[in-house]
C-alpha cells in the first residue's frame, strides 16, 4: 500500500482510484467495453450479483437482465442512451447468479477519450429492493387507506394557518357534497358548512387547539348543499414549532351519521329489551312473592313454612336463601337455609356454627336486627370479605362459598325485629338488583306477620288450655263455694244471733259500768270527804301516825276514783256516747290551769316541773275539758314513771294545728313496745309499771279523745333517757266553727 501511495502523477491517481472502487461493497461498480462486455469487477459487484471476477469478465452485461428485458432489447437501449446523452439512469429487476431477482438502480456513464472517442462505459448498480418494498407497502397502505376512507366515509384535511389554506381530500369533498371548485379552501369557508348549532363550539375547539397545540377531537353536524344534515367525528393535531407557534393543523373526519342512527336504534331496542326483561323478571318476582305469601298465610307451623319459602326462593330469586330468628333468650337461631347443592348447605352450616354473627358487628345479621334497616351489596369483591373477616380460616370458608351479591332484610313485625332474611347470589354469576331488595323486604314483612300470627296462635292455644283448666277449677270451686255459702248462711244466722247477744252484752256491760261507776264514785267521794274531815281534826285531834294513815286512805281513794273515770270514759267512747263541745278557749290559760293541778304532784315526788305556752294571747275553738283530760293523763304518766329529773309541758300553734308536748326524763319505753302502748288494757313491761298500777287505758283514752277532736297522739322514747308525747289537734277559728254549726 505504501509503495502505491508513493507513485507520482497519473499513475498514483489511478492506483488510488482503483483501490477505492475495489473496496466499495455497497455498490456494484464495474467497467464495460464499448461492445458491452465486462472489463472490470469490484467486491461490491461480487457481493451484490454473486459472480466472481473470473466468472464475468469478458461476458456481456446483459447477463444481469431478466429474460423479458433482454427480449425487449433493453440492455442495448440503455447503452445507446448513454452514448447519446452521456449518462443514463434506469431502475428495474436484475438477476443474480442464483437466479434470484433484486430491484436495482443502475447508472451507466459513457467513457470517452480526450478526442471524444468512445472507450467504454462505467456502470454503478445499487440494490433498492428493500426501499421498493417499503414504497410498495406505503403505496399499498395509501391505496387501502383511500379505499377504507371512501368505504367508511372518512376524509382528511390539512390547514396552513399562515396562508389560511385548507386542503381537503377527495373523500372529504364527497362527505360535504362540495367540489374543490365550490369550496373556498379557508377556515371560515369550512365553518360555514358547520351546523349553526355547533359552529361556535367547533370554532372554540379549533382555537384552543391552535393556541395550546396537541391533539383535539369533537363531533359536529354539517349541512350539505342539498340540505341534508350529517354528523361527523373530527380528530386532529396542531403542530407547533420550537417557539410554540402552530405552523400546521391536520386531521380526519368520519361520517358517523349512520352509526349514530344505528346506535340510537340499538339503544332504543336495548331499552325495550331491557324493559321487557325487567318486566318479565319483576313479574316472576311478584309471582314468587304471591306464592310465598300464600304459603306463609296457609299454615301456622311457621318454621316448616319458612323452610318451604326458602327452598322456593332458590333458584327463582337467588342461589342462597337463609332465615335466622331471635329466640326468647336473645340468641340467633338459623331455622332455614336453602341451596341447590347439599355440600354448600353443609359448608354454610359449619361456617355459621363455628363463626356465629357478632352482636356488635357493624354489618351483618345483628346489625340489621339492631337498626331495623336492610343491607344491600350488589357486588361483594374479595377486598370487602377480607376487610370484614379477619380470621384466615373463616375467610377461606367464606371464599369457598363464592359470594357475589347479597341482601339481608329485617323480619319486622308489630313487636319489633324478629330476625333476618338473607338472599345471596354466588355461582350463577347473577347480581341482585334494587327490585330484588324491594321484593325481599316485602317478603320479610309477610314472613314476620306470619311468624307473629303463628306465635300468637300458639300463645292463644296455651292460654285456652290454661283457661280450660282454670274453668274446671273454677267450676269445682263454685260447687265448693255453694257448699260454703250454705254453711255460711247457717253460720251467719248463728253469728247474727251471737252479734245480737254481744250487742246486748255490750249494752249490759256499758250500763253495768255506768251504774257501777256511779255507785262506786258515791261511796268513794264520801270516804274522801270524811277522811278530809278527820285529817282536819273536826272530830278531835289526831296523831301524826293517824294523819299518815288518813293520807294513804285519801290517796288510795283518789287513785281508785281516777281508775273509775278512765273505765267510764273508755266505756262512753266505745258506746259512741262521747260528745264534743267546742268552746272558745285561751290556750295559755288552759296550760296554766293544767300546770297548777300537776305541779304539786311533781313537787311531792321531788321532780322539777316546767311549762311553757305561747306568749301571745291565743284563742282557739276546742273542747277544753277533753284537752285538759288528755294533758292530765299524759302528765300523770310522766310523773308516775320519772324518779328523778324533770317533767315539761309545752304548747304552741303551727299553721292550722295546736301542738301540746309532754316530755320527761323517766325510764323510757323499749322500741319493741312502742306499737302496743296505745292499745286498751296494754302496759309496757317497765319495772315500775306494775308497782304504779293502773288499768292500761290511759294512753288509749288519750289517743281516742285526740282522734275524736280531729287530731292524734304520737310517742317518742329512748330507754333510760325519757319519753316525749306530742298531741296535735286542729286549730279552729271561732268564725269557721260557727259557720259549720259546731
Amino acid at each position: 500500500m505504501t509503495e502505491h501511495l508513493r507513485l507520482d502523477g497519473l499513475q498514483a491517481d489511478e492506483s488510488l482510484f482503483h483501490l477505492l472502487v475495489d473496496r466499495v461493497q455497497d455498490y456494484a461498480i464495474f467497467a464495460l467495453n464499448a461492445d458491452g462486455t465486462i472489463a472490470s469487477w469490484n467486491r461490491g459487484a461480487e457481493g451484490l450479483k454473486g459472480y466472481s471476477s473470473s466468472e464475468v469478465i469478458g461476458r456481456h452485461f446483459s447477463l444481469f437482465y431478466t429474460e423479458e428485458d433482454r427480449e425487449a432489447g433493453r440492455p442495448a437501449a440503455n447503452l445507446r442512451a448513454a452514448v447519446a446523452e452521456g449518462r443514463v439512469e434506469d431502475e428495474g429487476w436484475r438477476v443474480r447468479k442464483d437466479g434470484s431477482r433484486f430491484w436495482a438502480n443502475v447508472v451507466i456513464t459513457a467513457l470517452r477519450s480526450d478526442d471524444g472517442d468512445l472507450l467504454g462505459f462505467a456502470k454503478v448498480t445499487r440494490d433498492l429492493t428493500e426501499r421498493r418494498a417499503a414504497e410498495e407497502a406505503l403505496r399499498d397502505r395509501e391505496r387501502k387507506l383511500r379505499d377504507t376512507q371512501r368505504l367508511a366515509g372518512l376524509g382528511s384535511w390539512d390547514w396552513d394557518p399562515v396562508a389560511d389554506r385548507v386542503t381537503w381530500t377527495e373523500e372529504l369533498h364527497e362527505l360535504y357534497g362540495v367540489g374543490p371548485e365550490s369550496f373556498g379552501a379557508t377556515l371560515e369557508a369550512y365553518l360555514e358548512r358547520v351546523h349553526p348549532g355547533d359552529r361556535e363550539r367547533v370554532r372554540a375547539t379549533i382555537e384552543t387547539a391552535f393556541r395550546e397545540g396537541g391533539p383535539f377531537e369533537f363531533e359536529e353536524r354539517i349541512v350539505r348543499p342539498d340540505g341534508e344534515v350529517r354528523t361527523l367525528r373530527s380528530r386532529g393535531r396542531a403542530v407547533q414549532d420550537e417557539t410554540g407557534h402552530t405552523v400546521r393543523m391536520g386531521g380526519a373526519c368520519l361520517d358517523i351519521t349512520d352509526a349514530k342512527q344505528a346506535q340510537a336504534q340499538a339503544i332504543e331496542l336495548a331499552g325495550e329489551q331491557a324493559a321487557r326483561a325487567a318486566a318479565e323478571a319483576t313479574t316472576a318476582r311478584l309471582r314468587f312473592l304471591l306464592r310465598a305469601s300464600e304459603l306463609l298465610a296457609s299454615s301456622l307451623e311457621y318454621e316448616a313454612t319458612v323452610r318451604t319459602v326458602a327452598e322456593l326462593a332458590v333458584p327463582e330469586v337467588a342461589d342462597w336463601c337463609a332465615v335466622d330468628l331471635v329466640e326468647d333468650g336473645g340468641a340467633l337461631r338459623r331455622v332455614a337455609v336453602a341451596h341447590s347443592d347439599p355440600a354448600k348447605v353443609e359448608l354454610a352450616r359449619r361456617l355459621g356454627e363455628r363463626y356465629p354473627p357478632a352482636r356488635d358487628a357493624e354489618l351483618g345479621a345483628w346489625h340489621v336486627i339492631h337498626t331495623g334497616r336492610s343491607e344491600y351489596y350488589p357486588d361483594i369483591p374479595d377486598e370487602l370479605l377480607a376487610s370484614a373477616i379477619r380470621d384466615e380460616e373463616q375467610l377461606a370458608l367464606a371464599r369457598e362459598l363464592g359470594l357475589r351479591s347479597a341482601i339481608t332484610v329485617p323480619l319486622s313485625g308489630r313487636s319489633g325485629v324478629l330476625g333476618v332474611l338473607t338472599l345471596v347470589q354466588a355461582e350463577s354469576g347473577r347480581r341482585l338488583s334494587e327490585n330484588d331488595l324491594r321484593i325481599a323486604e316485602e317478603l320479610g314483612r309477610h314472613a314476620a306477620l306470619a311468624i307473629e300470627n303463628a306465635r300468637l296462635h300458639r300463645r292463644l292455644e296455651a292460654q285456652n288450655a290454661r283457661l280450660s283448666e282454670q274453668t274446671e277449677e273454677l267450676e269445682a270451686q263454685a260447687h265448693h263455694l255453694e257448699d260454703l255459702m250454705a254453711e255460711l248462711e247457717v253460720t251467719n244466722e248463728a253469728l247474727q244471733e251471737r252479734t245480737h247477744e254481744a250487742e246486748r252484752a255490750n249494752q249490759a256491760k256499758s250500763a253495768f259500768l255506768a251504774t257501777m261507776s256511779h255507785e262506786l264514785r258515791t261511796p268513794l267521794n264520801a270516804i274522801i270527804g270524811y277522811t278530809d274531815l278527820l285529817a282536819m281534826g273536826v272530830t278531835g285531834p289526831i296523831t301524826d301516825q293517824q294523819g299518815q294513815q288518813l293520807g294513804r286512805i285519801t290517796a288510795g281513794a283518789k287513785h281508785l276514783l281516777q281508775l273509775i273515770d278512765e273505765v267510764l270514759t273508755f266505756s262512753r267512747i266505745e258506746a259512741g256516747r262521747m260528745e264534743v263541745h267546742l268552746v272558745q278557749t285561751d290556750l295559755g290559760a288552759l296550760v296554766g290551769d293544767t300546770a297548777a293541778l300537776i305541779a304539786p304532784l311533781a313537787e311531792e315526788k321531788g321532780l322539777r316541773f316546767r311549762y311553757d305556752a305561747s306568749a301571745e294571747p291565743t284563742t282557739v275553738l276546742t273542747d277544753e275539758g277533753k284537752v285538759r283530760q288528755i294533758l292530765i293523763n299524759l302528765l300523770g304518766n310522766a310523773i308516775k314513771f320519772t324518779d328523778a329529773g324533770e317533767v315539761c309541758l309545752r304548747a304552741w300553734t303551727d299553721g292550722g294545728e295546736i301542738i301540746f308536748q309532754v316530755a320527761d326524763t323517766g325510764i323510757g319505753i323499749a322500741s319493741e313496745e312502742m306499737d302496743q302502748i296505745f292499745e286498751p288494757f296494754q302496759q309496757a313491761s317497765r319495772g315500775t309499771t306494775r308497782q304504779a298500777g293502773g288499768t292500761g287505758l290511759g294512753l288509749s283514752v288519750c289517743r281516742q279523745i285526740a282522734r275524736l277532736l280531729g287530731g292524734d297522739v304520737i310517742a317518742e322514747s329512748t330507754p333510760g333517757a325519757g319519753s316525749t308525747f306530742t298531741v296535735r289537734l286542729p286549730r279552729r277559728s271561732p268564725n269557721t266553727a260557727e259557720e259549720r254549726g259546731e
